[in-house]
């Protein structure tokens, strides 16, 4: 597997871990760059209720999704 793909799904086992369902816990792609984080963010949270927490693969991922969401 890909470095990227190793931390979302260690991210992932370990929400799983604390408690929080599987079906809670969203993946969405944005070619780890900050125009693909952004524009995912985007369509994925424009109709739907803002999540609890986002994890970025890498910090420029982090930066974009918080720009965002607000």
């Amino acid at each position: 597997g890909t470095t990227s793909g190793d931390r979302a799904r260690g991210f992932s086992d370990a929400l799983v871990e604390a408690g929080i369902p599987r079906s809670q816990i969203r993946v969405i792609e944005g070619q780890s760059s900050y125009d693909g984080a952004y524009g995912a963010v985007l369509r994925t949270f424009r109709n739907e209720r803002l999540p609890d927490a986002i994890f970025g693969i890498n910090d420029i991922m982090a930066m974009a999704a918080m720009d965002a969401l607000r």
